[in-house]
């Protein structure tokens, strides 16, 4: 049976999921025919039975959405976690061979500030272009 027939037999519109996830599959169960199949479960606990999977299904959806948010929370907490790594690496291979475009990229990656924070913070000489920056941060 087609959703536009069981609408016009029954004058219930469910969702497509609804219809072809349990009323159809019901019905092709069943040897009625449509007409009667249709009379018999408006009759019945049909249309209470299609609200309730209808309710169960959104939150079946509903969970996994919120599943799938967690998952990416999860991989956007690790993500952030592997940048930090990559940006203090850049930082100290920058101090290491006095590398400017290594520098530039860590500022890029992180922001200024924190740049400048992290370097004071794990006691690592300032260069030249590090004072200026400060100079400019503070005349913000």
């Amino acid at each position: 049976m087609l959703l536009k027939e069981f609408i016009e037999r029954t004058g219930f519109t469910p969702t497509e999921e609804c219809f072809n996830l349990h009323i159809n599959p019901a019905y092709m169960k069943s040897e009625l025919e449509k007409d009667e199949w249709c009379k018999i479960w408006k009759k019945s606990d049909g249309l209470a039975l299609a609200y309730q999977w209808q309710v169960d299904f959104d939150k079946a959806q509903i969970a996994n959405q919120k599943a799938e948010i967690q998952e990416i929370s999860k991989a956007q907490a690790v993500f952030a976690e592997d940048q930090t790594e990559m940006t203090v690496f850049l930082i100290e291979q920058a101090e290491k061979w006095a590398a400017t475009d290594l520098r530039e990229k860590a500022i890029e990656i992180m922001g200024a500030k924190e740049y400048i924070t992290y370097k004071i913070d794990h006691g690592m000489n300032l260069w030249q272009v590090d004072k200026e920056l400060i100079v400019e941060l503070l005349n913000q």
